[in-house]
C-alpha cells in the first residue's frame, strides 16, 4: 500500500479482492469456460467494486461537517487570531 517515495495506492488490495471474488465464483459456479469468460468477470468484479466506491463517496459527499465541532481547539484557535 505505502511506498518508499510516500506515495500510496490501493492497486494490489483491490486486484486481490476481485481475484477472491473469481475464485469464490469458480467454487460456486465451476471453472470458466475461456480465459475470456474469465477476464469479463474479472471486469465485473472490478466495476463492482468502482460503483460501490462510488456509492461511499457519494454518501460522505452528502455528509456536513460542523467544523467546530470537529476540531473545536483548532477553531478556537483561528476565530481568537481573527478576533484578536
Amino acid at each position: 500500500m505505502f511506498h518508499e517515495d510516500g506515495t500510496f495506492n490501493f492497486h494490489e488490495e483491490i486486484m486481490a479482492l476481485a481475484e477472491e471474488f473469481c475464485q469464490e465464483w469458480v467454487q460456486r459456479r465451476g471453472p470458466f469456460k475461456s480465459r475470456l469468460e474469465g477476464a469479463l468477470i474479472l471486469n465485473f468484479a472490478l466495476c463492482t467494486i468502482k460503483h460501490d466506491l462510488e456509492q461511499l463517496l457519494d454518501q460522505l459527499d452528502a455528509i456536513t461537517v460542523d467544523l467546530k465541532a470537529f476540531v473545536p481547539d483548532f477553531y478556537r484557535q483561528v476565530c481568537s487570531l481573527e478576533l484578536a
